[in-house]
């Protein structure tokens, strides 16, 4: 996972973590997200 749009979150959800300019997940976050979901 190379960004937080590829993960297929609600438009809602991919408009604010590009506000916050969160648009690539840490190292961390990209081997855990996926599993997660």
């Amino acid at each position: 996972m190379k960004h937080f749009n590829l993960l297929g979150l609600p438009e809602a959800l991919n408009h604010s973590l590009h506000q916050m300019q969160f648009t690539e997940p840490t190292p961390i976050q990209a081997q855990t997200i996926p599993r997660a979901l």
